[in-house]
């Protein structure tokens, strides 16, 4: 995770989900124009639980234990939001190619806090 170092202010969160290294390559000019910037293994890859099925299907919504790439996007913004000090209460997601679809995800009944979605490639 970055985040802009001495802000006094609170920060909307940027979030990148990944099948690969998530943080490889990551992001300091969002921190530097004071976003606090994340990123996430999805499901089953490298730290994350669970098993890892490559564009997994969508889920049942109205299952309370189904599990699909929105669900899961859920439950990082909201940990994150509980956790990580300083943030606004806001959350945008950022991908490319595959993790452009992951971003896509977000929007699919989505957290209250998602208030951006940027993709390139899905």
């Amino acid at each position: 995770m970055l985040r802009r170092c001495l802000s006094s202010s609170s920060a909307p969160v940027r979030l990148r989900r990944s099948h690969r290294e998530s943080f490889f390559g990551g992001r300091p000019e969002l921190a530097r124009e004071g976003y606090i910037y994340a990123c996430a293994d999805i499901r089953g890859r490298y730290k994350s639980e669970g098993k890892f099925i490559m564009s997994r299907p969508l889920a049942d919504h109205h299952d309370p234990k189904a599990v699909d790439e929105s669900t899961d996007t859920w439950d990082t913004v909201d940990w994150l939001l509980k956790n990580v000090s300083g943030n606004n209460g806001r959350a945008g997601f950022v991908g490319t190619s595959y993790p452009g679809f992951l971003a896509m995800m977000a929007g699919i009944d989505p957290h209250p806090a998602v208030r951006a979605i940027s993709r390139r490639r899905p």
